[in-house]
Protein backbone atom coordinates (compact mmCIF):
# COMPACT_ATOMS: atom_id res chain seq x y z
CA UNK A 1 0.00 0.00 0.00
CA UNK A 2 2.71 2.44 1.02
CA UNK A 3 4.76 1.64 -2.07
CA UNK A 4 1.75 2.20 -4.34
CA UNK A 5 1.19 5.62 -2.78
CA UNK A 6 4.79 6.64 -3.50
CA UNK A 7 4.69 5.38 -7.08
CA UNK A 8 1.35 7.09 -7.77
CA UNK A 9 2.54 10.36 -6.21
CA UNK A 10 5.76 10.44 -8.22
CA UNK A 11 3.91 9.56 -11.43
CA UNK A 12 1.36 12.34 -10.86
CA UNK A 13 4.09 14.87 -10.15
CA UNK A 14 6.10 13.96 -13.26
CA UNK A 15 3.03 13.92 -15.51
CA UNK A 16 1.79 17.22 -14.08
CA UNK A 17 5.24 18.80 -14.58
CA UNK A 18 5.43 17.74 -18.23
CA UNK A 19 1.83 18.85 -18.76
CA UNK A 20 2.55 22.32 -17.36
CA UNK A 21 5.72 22.68 -19.44
CA UNK A 22 3.84 21.60 -22.56
CA UNK A 23 1.04 24.07 -21.78
CA UNK A 24 3.49 26.95 -21.39
CA UNK A 25 5.33 25.99 -24.59
CA UNK A 26 2.02 25.32 -26.41
CA UNK A 27 3.05 21.76 -27.31
CA UNK A 28 0.44 19.17 -28.33
CA UNK A 29 -0.89 16.87 -25.62
CA UNK A 30 -0.63 19.41 -22.80
CA UNK A 31 -4.34 19.32 -22.00
CA UNK A 32 -4.69 15.52 -21.67
CA UNK A 33 -1.54 15.29 -19.53
CA UNK A 34 -2.80 17.95 -17.11
CA UNK A 35 -6.28 16.41 -16.95
CA UNK A 36 -4.96 12.89 -16.28
CA UNK A 37 -2.39 14.03 -13.71
CA UNK A 38 -4.84 16.17 -11.71
CA UNK A 39 -7.54 13.48 -11.77
CA UNK A 40 -5.05 10.84 -10.63
CA UNK A 41 -3.88 13.14 -7.87
CA UNK A 42 -7.40 13.97 -6.63
CA UNK A 43 -9.12 10.63 -6.99
CA UNK A 44 -6.31 8.11 -6.55
CA UNK A 45 -3.15 9.44 -4.90
CA UNK A 46 -4.82 11.81 -2.39
CA UNK A 47 -7.38 9.30 -1.00
CA UNK A 48 -4.78 6.51 -0.97
CA UNK A 49 -2.25 8.70 0.82
CA UNK A 50 -4.77 9.93 3.39
CA UNK A 51 -6.07 6.41 4.05
CA UNK A 52 -2.54 5.07 4.38
CA UNK A 53 -1.67 7.79 6.87
CA UNK A 54 -4.83 7.09 8.86
CA UNK A 55 -4.15 3.32 8.93
CA UNK A 56 -0.63 3.88 10.27
CA UNK A 57 -1.87 5.84 13.28
CA UNK A 58 -1.46 3.79 16.49
CA UNK A 59 -4.70 5.26 17.76
CA UNK A 60 -7.41 5.85 15.20
CA UNK A 61 -8.22 9.53 15.65
CA UNK A 62 -8.65 12.76 13.67
CA UNK A 63 -10.90 11.04 11.15
CA UNK A 64 -12.68 14.33 10.46
CA UNK A 65 -9.36 16.03 9.68
CA UNK A 66 -8.47 13.38 7.11
CA UNK A 67 -11.85 13.69 5.39
CA UNK A 68 -11.68 17.50 5.34
CA UNK A 69 -8.15 17.34 3.95
CA UNK A 70 -9.29 15.24 1.01
CA UNK A 71 -12.31 17.42 0.23
CA UNK A 72 -10.54 20.78 0.51
CA UNK A 73 -7.43 19.94 -1.47
CA UNK A 74 -9.38 18.08 -4.14
CA UNK A 75 -11.49 21.20 -4.70
CA UNK A 76 -8.32 23.34 -4.87
CA UNK A 77 -6.72 21.11 -7.50
CA UNK A 78 -9.92 20.81 -9.52
CA UNK A 79 -10.20 24.61 -9.51
CA UNK A 80 -6.73 24.84 -11.03
CA UNK A 81 -7.65 22.24 -13.65
CA UNK A 82 -10.88 24.00 -14.60
CA UNK A 83 -9.11 27.34 -14.89
CA UNK A 84 -6.23 26.02 -17.00
CA UNK A 85 -8.64 24.21 -19.33
CA UNK A 86 -11.07 27.17 -19.50
CA UNK A 87 -14.01 25.02 -18.37
CA UNK A 88 -17.28 26.48 -17.03
CA UNK A 89 -17.36 26.81 -13.24
CA UNK A 90 -13.65 27.58 -12.89
CA UNK A 91 -14.30 30.83 -11.02
CA UNK A 92 -16.49 29.06 -8.46
CA UNK A 93 -13.89 26.35 -7.90
CA UNK A 94 -11.12 28.92 -7.51
CA UNK A 95 -13.17 30.97 -5.05
CA UNK A 96 -13.84 27.87 -2.96
CA UNK A 97 -10.18 26.92 -3.27
CA UNK A 98 -9.18 30.29 -1.83
CA UNK A 99 -11.63 30.18 1.10
CA UNK A 100 -11.88 26.53 2.19
CA UNK A 101 -8.22 26.03 3.27
CA UNK A 102 -8.47 28.96 5.70
CA UNK A 103 -12.16 28.86 6.65
CA UNK A 104 -12.61 25.06 6.96
CA UNK A 105 -9.32 23.14 6.89
CA UNK A 106 -7.22 25.37 9.18
CA UNK A 107 -9.77 25.50 12.05
CA UNK A 108 -10.31 21.73 11.85
CA UNK A 109 -6.56 21.15 11.82
CA UNK A 110 -5.94 23.42 14.84
CA UNK A 111 -8.75 21.79 16.79
CA UNK A 112 -7.55 18.24 16.13
CA UNK A 113 -3.88 19.01 16.85
CA UNK A 114 -4.41 21.23 19.90
CA UNK A 115 -2.76 18.65 22.14
CA UNK A 116 0.33 18.17 19.95
CA UNK A 117 2.64 20.39 21.99
CA UNK A 118 6.02 19.24 20.63
CA UNK A 119 5.51 19.59 16.92
CA UNK A 120 2.50 21.88 16.90
CA UNK A 121 4.34 25.16 16.29
CA UNK A 122 6.53 23.76 13.50
CA UNK A 123 3.61 22.10 11.76
CA UNK A 124 1.49 25.22 12.06
CA UNK A 125 4.20 27.41 10.50
CA UNK A 126 4.74 25.02 7.60
CA UNK A 127 1.00 24.67 7.08
CA UNK A 128 0.45 28.43 7.09
CA UNK A 129 3.18 28.95 4.49
CA UNK A 130 1.72 26.19 2.33
CA UNK A 131 -1.81 27.57 2.49
CA UNK A 132 -0.55 31.08 1.73
CA UNK A 133 1.24 29.78 -1.37
CA UNK A 134 -1.92 27.97 -2.45
CA UNK A 135 -3.98 31.14 -1.99
CA UNK A 136 -1.54 33.29 -3.98
CA UNK A 137 -1.39 30.69 -6.76
CA UNK A 138 -5.17 30.56 -6.95
CA UNK A 139 -5.43 34.36 -6.98
CA UNK A 140 -2.98 34.58 -9.87
CA UNK A 141 -5.02 32.07 -11.83
CA UNK A 142 -8.17 34.02 -11.06
CA UNK A 143 -6.85 37.17 -12.74
CA UNK A 144 -5.71 35.36 -15.90
CA UNK A 145 -7.67 35.66 -19.12
CA UNK A 146 -10.95 33.75 -19.03
CA UNK A 147 -12.40 31.75 -21.89
CA UNK A 148 -15.31 34.18 -22.12
CA UNK A 149 -12.93 37.10 -22.67
CA UNK A 150 -11.09 35.19 -25.37
CA UNK A 151 -14.40 34.30 -27.01
CA UNK A 152 -15.40 37.97 -27.08
CA UNK A 153 -12.15 38.76 -28.91
CA UNK A 154 -12.93 35.97 -31.40
CA UNK A 155 -16.38 37.44 -32.06
CA UNK A 156 -14.93 40.93 -32.45
CA UNK A 157 -12.33 39.64 -34.93
CA UNK A 158 -14.99 37.84 -36.98
CA UNK A 159 -17.21 40.92 -37.08
CA UNK A 160 -14.37 43.18 -38.20
CA UNK A 161 -13.28 40.72 -40.88
CA UNK A 162 -16.85 40.50 -42.19
CA UNK A 163 -17.29 44.27 -42.27
CA UNK A 164 -13.95 44.75 -44.03
CA UNK A 165 -15.10 42.47 -46.86
CA UNK A 166 -18.06 44.79 -47.45
CA UNK A 167 -15.78 47.67 -48.36
CA UNK A 168 -14.55 47.92 -51.94
CA UNK A 169 -11.12 49.48 -52.28
CA UNK A 170 -11.31 52.42 -54.74
CA UNK A 171 -9.46 51.81 -57.99
CA UNK A 172 -7.97 55.31 -58.06
CA UNK A 173 -4.23 55.79 -57.93
CA UNK A 174 -4.10 58.64 -55.42
CA UNK A 175 -1.66 59.03 -52.55
CA UNK A 176 -4.39 58.03 -50.12
CA UNK A 177 -5.07 54.84 -52.07
CA UNK A 178 -1.36 53.98 -52.15
CA UNK A 179 -0.87 54.61 -48.43
CA UNK A 180 -4.03 52.64 -47.62
CA UNK A 181 -2.99 49.65 -49.74
CA UNK A 182 0.47 49.60 -48.23
CA UNK A 183 -0.87 49.66 -44.66
CA UNK A 184 -3.63 47.15 -45.38
CA UNK A 185 -1.26 44.69 -47.09
CA UNK A 186 1.32 44.94 -44.31
CA UNK A 187 -1.38 44.33 -41.73
CA UNK A 188 -2.51 41.29 -43.70
CA UNK A 189 1.08 40.04 -43.72
CA UNK A 190 1.31 40.42 -39.94
CA UNK A 191 -1.95 38.53 -39.49
CA UNK A 192 -0.57 35.66 -41.54
CA UNK A 193 2.63 35.63 -39.52
CA UNK A 194 0.60 35.21 -36.33
CA UNK A 195 -1.65 32.53 -37.86
CA UNK A 196 1.32 30.60 -39.26
CA UNK A 197 3.17 30.79 -35.94
CA UNK A 198 0.25 29.11 -34.14
CA UNK A 199 0.15 26.40 -36.80
CA UNK A 200 -3.02 27.51 -38.53
CA UNK A 201 -3.25 26.70 -42.25
CA UNK A 202 -5.20 29.84 -43.05
CA UNK A 203 -2.82 31.76 -45.31
CA UNK A 204 -1.32 31.50 -48.77
CA UNK A 205 1.87 33.48 -48.61
CA UNK A 206 1.09 36.84 -47.03
CA UNK A 207 -2.67 36.72 -47.55
CA UNK A 208 -5.40 34.89 -45.68
CA UNK A 209 -7.19 32.22 -47.68
CA UNK A 210 -10.66 30.68 -47.64
CA UNK A 211 -9.74 28.61 -44.54
CA UNK A 212 -9.36 31.74 -42.44
CA UNK A 213 -11.93 31.73 -39.67
CA UNK A 214 -11.35 33.33 -36.27
CA UNK A 215 -13.68 30.77 -34.67
CA UNK A 216 -11.33 27.93 -35.62
CA UNK A 217 -8.11 29.46 -34.26
CA UNK A 218 -6.32 27.54 -31.49
CA UNK A 219 -3.76 28.82 -28.95
CA UNK A 220 -5.81 31.95 -28.48
CA UNK A 221 -3.90 33.01 -25.36
CA UNK A 222 -0.39 32.62 -26.78
CA UNK A 223 1.64 35.72 -25.85
CA UNK A 224 5.13 34.59 -26.77
CA UNK A 225 4.32 34.46 -30.48
CA UNK A 226 3.22 38.10 -30.42
CA UNK A 227 6.40 39.16 -28.65
CA UNK A 228 8.57 37.25 -31.13
CA UNK A 229 6.83 38.69 -34.20
CA UNK A 230 6.37 42.32 -33.19
CA UNK A 231 9.10 43.07 -30.66
CA UNK A 232 12.10 41.14 -31.99
CA UNK A 233 15.35 42.95 -31.16
CA UNK A 234 16.88 41.99 -34.51
CA UNK A 235 16.68 44.89 -36.97
CA UNK A 236 13.72 47.24 -36.85
CA UNK A 237 10.92 45.65 -34.76
CA UNK A 238 7.76 45.10 -36.79
CA UNK A 239 5.72 47.09 -34.27
CA UNK A 240 7.78 50.14 -35.28
CA UNK A 241 7.25 49.44 -38.98
CA UNK A 242 3.50 49.13 -38.40
CA UNK A 243 3.46 52.36 -36.40
CA UNK A 244 5.29 54.17 -39.19
CA UNK A 245 2.87 52.96 -41.87
CA UNK A 246 -0.10 54.00 -39.74
CA UNK A 247 1.42 57.46 -39.30
CA UNK A 248 2.05 57.77 -43.04
CA UNK A 249 -1.56 56.86 -43.84
CA UNK A 250 -2.84 59.29 -41.21
CA UNK A 251 -0.73 62.16 -42.53
CA UNK A 252 -1.66 61.38 -46.12
CA UNK A 253 -5.39 61.51 -45.37
CA UNK A 254 -5.12 64.66 -43.24
CA UNK A 255 -3.05 66.42 -45.90
CA UNK A 256 -5.85 66.01 -48.45
CA UNK A 257 -7.88 69.16 -48.96
CA UNK A 258 -10.94 67.26 -50.14
CA UNK A 259 -11.81 65.53 -46.85
CA UNK A 260 -14.44 66.90 -44.49
CA UNK A 261 -13.59 68.19 -41.00
CA UNK A 262 -15.54 65.27 -39.51
CA UNK A 263 -13.47 62.73 -41.44
CA UNK A 264 -10.31 64.53 -40.37
CA UNK A 265 -11.24 64.22 -36.69
CA UNK A 266 -12.19 60.56 -37.16
CA UNK A 267 -8.84 59.87 -38.84
CA UNK A 268 -6.94 61.53 -36.00
CA UNK A 269 -8.79 59.37 -33.49
CA UNK A 270 -8.63 56.01 -35.29
CA UNK A 271 -4.99 56.27 -36.31
CA UNK A 272 -3.52 57.94 -33.27
CA UNK A 273 0.00 56.56 -32.61
CA UNK A 274 1.12 59.18 -30.09
CA UNK A 275 1.69 58.53 -26.40
CA UNK A 276 -1.53 60.42 -25.67
CA UNK A 277 -4.51 58.08 -25.56
CA UNK A 278 -7.47 59.99 -26.98
CA UNK A 279 -9.96 57.38 -25.74
CA UNK A 280 -8.97 57.82 -22.10
CA UNK A 281 -8.78 54.06 -21.54
CA UNK A 282 -5.06 54.05 -20.71
CA UNK A 283 -2.84 56.13 -18.40
CA UNK A 284 -1.37 59.29 -19.90
CA UNK A 285 2.09 58.82 -21.36
CA UNK A 286 1.72 55.09 -22.08
CA UNK A 287 3.48 54.39 -25.41
CA UNK A 288 1.31 53.40 -28.36
CA UNK A 289 3.21 50.12 -28.67
CA UNK A 290 2.19 49.19 -25.12
CA UNK A 291 -1.43 50.17 -25.66
CA UNK A 292 -1.70 48.27 -28.93
CA UNK A 293 0.34 45.10 -28.63
CA UNK A 294 2.53 44.75 -25.53
CA UNK A 295 1.52 41.70 -23.43
CA UNK A 296 -1.22 40.96 -25.97
CA UNK A 297 -2.34 37.42 -26.79
CA UNK A 298 -2.62 35.98 -30.29
CA UNK A 299 -6.38 36.50 -30.58
CA UNK A 300 -6.29 40.08 -29.24
CA UNK A 301 -3.50 40.86 -31.70
CA UNK A 302 -5.56 39.48 -34.58
CA UNK A 303 -8.53 41.48 -33.33
CA UNK A 304 -6.40 44.66 -33.29
CA UNK A 305 -5.13 44.03 -36.81
CA UNK A 306 -8.64 43.26 -38.10
CA UNK A 307 -9.96 46.50 -36.61
CA UNK A 308 -7.09 48.37 -38.20
CA UNK A 309 -7.89 46.92 -41.62
CA UNK A 310 -11.56 47.76 -41.17
CA UNK A 311 -10.70 51.36 -40.23
CA UNK A 312 -8.34 51.71 -43.21
CA UNK A 313 -11.03 50.68 -45.68
CA UNK A 314 -13.60 52.90 -43.97
CA UNK A 315 -11.47 56.06 -44.04
CA UNK A 316 -10.09 55.31 -47.50
CA UNK A 317 -13.58 54.94 -48.95
CA UNK A 318 -14.84 58.14 -47.32
CA UNK A 319 -11.77 60.12 -48.35
CA UNK A 320 -12.00 59.13 -52.00
CA UNK A 321 -15.73 59.65 -52.49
Amino acid sequence: MKRSVYITGISCAILMLFGCISKVMHWPGAGPMIIVSVCLFCFWFLPMGIKNNYDLLPIKKMKTLHIVTFIVFSICMMGVLFKVMHWPGASIFLLLGLLLPFVVFLPVYLYNTREEEKTGNKNFLALTLGLTFLAVFGALLAVSISKQTLYQAVVSTSVNDSETKLFTSPSSNTEINKAASELFNYTEELKCMVLTAIDENMCDGNKTNSNYDANKISNLDNRQIVQNIFFSKEGNPRVNVLKEKISIFRKTVLSSKSISPELGELTKFLFNTSDEDLSGAYPNGMPWESRALANSTAIFTLDFLSKLQNNVRLVEGEALK
